[in-house]
């Protein structure tokens, strides 16, 4: 069995499926290859984000500031 690192554990907490869905959801990806999706300006500048995101939060950081990440779905 896998075991995850302390920084993958992290990134799934502030990213997720759920929030990398909605964003694919948002640039039009849900429909195209898996080549086309992963290669895709988008999801290039999300896992930045992400791994930025990571790195902020991370114990050794002096900004431990975790980003406010949009929620899914329509705001009402």
């Amino acid at each position: 069995m896998d075991a995850w690192k302390p920084e993958q554990l992290r990134a799934m907490e502030l990213g997720g499926n759920d929030l990398f869905h909605h964003m694919l959801q948002e640039n039009d990806l849900l429909g195209t290859t898996l080549e086309q999706r992963y290669s895709s300006a988008a999801v290039v500048q999300y896992r930045t984000s992400l791994q930025a995101s990571v790195r902020e939060d991370s114990p050794d950081s002096p900004a431990r500031s975790v980003p406010t990440l949009p929620a899914p779905g329509p705001v009402i």
